[in-house]
């Protein structure tokens, strides 16, 4: 039997980390990916109903009790505020009154943003 002998390697303080010119590439596509990500959140953050919030406008409502007959956009054409479109009042209704597909039925009340 022959014995060997392993002698320990040095590793060597001063070796520097080389970035490839891929490498570069790549390290500055992902910092501008997470760069355009963080202003993309911020913008849509931006938009968001809570930053409307803050606003000193008060919005006043009226319950309406629906009867026989009745639709939405019938409701929606009577009390829409003044030069405000049909189609952006009902989406606004059915938003607030959690109303799927438009339907209302007999005796549902609704609550309408009158201003």
């Amino acid at each position: 039997m022959t014995a060997t002998t392993v002698r320990p390697v040095a590793l060597r303080p001063d070796v520097r980390l080389r970035i490839t010119r891929r490498g570069r590439v790549v390290l500055g596509l992902l910092i501008a990916s997470v760069a355009l990500s963080l202003a993309f959140l911020m913008g849509m953050a931006s938009f968001t109903p809570a930053a409307e919030a803050g606003s000193t406008a008060t919005t006043e409502y009226v319950t309406v009790t629906v009867h026989e007959g009745d639709t939405l956009w019938g409701i929606a054409s009577q009390y829409a505020p003044e030069g405000t479109d049909v189609r952006d009042y009902i989406l606004m209704v059915e938003d607030l009154n959690d109303l799927q597909n438009g339907v209302v039925q007999r005796g549902q009340s609704l609550h309408l943003p009158v201003s």
